[in-house]
């Protein structure tokens, strides 16, 4: 089973993630509501496969948790998935440098179980 760090300060947008998630069978979600609770969590017990992030929140967004993570060497089997109806200005450049699948909110299940993989 894998385990799924979902990150996102929108309540209903998380919930929502997370039972899709649940209903799929074979991952474990745990939810943080910003990258500095996501970032606590990672240096905590529990080790995550996928880090699944919002690019947009309060107390660091998805892109400062990305930055933390890639430079981390404990977190380099770590995938990180970035998602957002805003996405940034620079993704393809981003996505070079950092190597990451992008969700484009809102997204399907199906979207988002091709980019869980």
């Amino acid at each position: 089973m894998k385990s799924i760090l979902v990150v996102d300060d929108d309540e209903s947008v998380a919930s929502l993630i997370v039972d899709f998630i649940r209903s799929r069978g074979g991952y474990f979600p745990v939810l943080a509501r910003s990258g500095k609770e996501a970032w606590e969590l990672m240096n905590g017990k529990m080790l995550f496969d996928i880090v699944l992030s919002d690019k947009d929140m309060p107390n660091w967004g998805g892109l400062d948790l990305l930055c933390r993570i890639r430079a981390d060497r404990r977190f380099d089997s770590v995938r990180f998935i970035l998602m957002s109806g805003n996405p940034p200005g620079n993704l393809e450049e981003l996505q070079k440098q950092f190597h990451f699948p992008f969700l484009h909110k809102p997204f399907t299940p199906p979207e988002l179980f091709e980019a869980l993989g």
